[in-house]
């Protein structure tokens, strides 16, 4: 990936975490016809986010203590 394909995945990215979750799949739609690695890159990039924010939680933190 070059620097300009890795800033578009930034932006894109924050653009779907902007959005409600069910409004998500249609913004890929969307956003990346024609462009499977892409949709494959930020879906697994949403997944990752996704996991992160789970253990994150403020209800996650206290049951581990």
């Amino acid at each position: 990936m070059t620097g300009a394909d890795w800033t578009e995945l930034e932006n894109l990215l924050a653009e779907l975490l902007e959005r409600p979750a069910g409004e998500r799949s249609a913004f890929l739609d969307q956003t990346c016809v024609g462009r499977p690695a892409l949709r494959q890159e930020l879906t697994e990039l949403l997944k990752a986010h996704e996991r992160d924010s789970l253990l994150d939680s403020p209800r996650r933190r206290c049951s581990s203590r």
